[in-house]
């Protein structure tokens, strides 16, 4: 499911018009369109990272040793294109 999620295409996540400025109670900023590319790219790391894992499955060594760079990723996003909880 991971892999899937982080695999659509970003436009459809994230149409104009849905940042925390446009809807109440959204977390997306408009960091994001503002610098899309750097958005993009940071949901490109999440699916390569999760796709890393999904290869690992069957594996509580290999999981182990993905499921940080999947976390990573993650963060690295939310980190700056996500508004802290009100």
């Amino acid at each position: 499911n991971l892999v899937a999620a982080t695999g659509i295409h970003d436009d459809a996540f994230w149409p104009d018009g849905t940042s925390e400025l446009d809807i109440d109670g959204t977390r997306a900023t408009v960091d994001i369109w503002d610098d899309m590319g750097d958005f993009n790219s940071k949901m490109d790391a999440s699916h390569e990272a999760a796709l890393k894992m999904a290869a690992a499955a069957g594996s509580l060594d290999g999981i182990r040793a993905s499921i940080g760079a999947v976390g990573g990723a993650c963060s690295a996003c939310h980190k700056s294109y996500r508004a802290p909880e009100s």
